[in-house]
């Protein structure tokens, strides 16, 4: 009896964790293309030799990464909005976080302004990349 209990808790949480790596891998797919469109352009596209394959495990913690600092920035560019014309904050929350991620993807390349790019493509991405998500998810609640 108790030997079933521990392997269906080794199961749901083996469960539990390929889930999440997979919602990390397909949320990660607009920086992804991002790295993959720079890669091609000539001299700044340059990637980095070493590291190997390892560096593909940097890509399942740059959303995260990214997805905490958002959230960690809208409450605050919300609040300066209150006193700073709307716009403009806007502007400083989507610069905040394309340093961020301009930071995350020198890993990569060797030139920075490779990574400057290749993050302005994964954000250029991910917001029609995100609304295709919210409209073929199915939502539990009936408007």
């Amino acid at each position: 009896m108790t030997s079933e209990r521990s392997d269906s808790k080794v199961f749901a949480a083996s469960a539990v964790t390929l889930i999440l790596l997979g919602v990390v891998c397909v949320v990660s797919v607009p920086f992804l293309a991002g790295l993959v469109l720079t890669a091609v352009l000539p001299e700044v596209g340059a990637l980095r030799d070493e590291g190997g394959a390892w560096k593909l495990l940097h890509m399942l913690w740059i959303y995260p990464v990214f997805f905490v600092v958002a959230g960690i920035l809208e409450p605050l560019t919300k609040t300066l909005a209150l006193s700073v014309w709307r716009p403009a904050v806007v502007v400083l929350e989507v610069g905040l976080l394309w340093a961020l991620l301009t930071w995350m993807f020198t890993v990569y390349f060797e030139h920075p302004v490779g990574a400057g790019i290749a993050a302005a493509v994964g954000i250029a991405l991910l917001v029609p990349f995100t609304r295709l998500l919210e409209r073929t998810g199915k939502d539990g609640e009936e408007d």
